[in-house]
């Protein structure tokens, strides 16, 4: 089970390895570090601020998809969800641009 410090630390990992990539030749990497920097980032906050008794969002959202329909909805689409609902519509668009860029990348 992850702890907020281990994704907190994990998002700052990420973070400066995104910043390291973006004057090289793999800057397009850099999106998909910095992605998973927002990935942890969210994990981190959710920890401390929309858990409850759940100890990682995977529980919640078994939980969550058992007593609500949710049409389906990924673990991705749920995270997206509770960033938007949590977070806000702001962080909502910047969490899935970096997500869908990134995803082109790896292609």
């Amino acid at each position: 089970m992850a702890t907020k410090q281990i994704h907190l630390d994990q998002a700052r990992h990420n973070e400066s390895l995104s910043k390291e990539l973006l004057n090289t030749d793999y800057f397009d990497w850099s999106c998909v570090a910095a992605f998973y920097s927002a990935l942890h980032y969210s994990e981190a906050y959710f920890k401390d601020k929309a858990m409850g008794e759940f100890d990682n969002l995977e529980d919640l959202y078994k939980k969550t998809k058992n007593i609500v329909d949710m049409d389906e909805k990924s673990i991705h689409q749920f995270r997206g969800m509770l960033i938007s609902k949590k977070l806000g519509v702001d962080a909502y668009t910047a969490y899935t641009h970096l997500k869908n860029t990134s995803e082109k990348i790896r292609v």
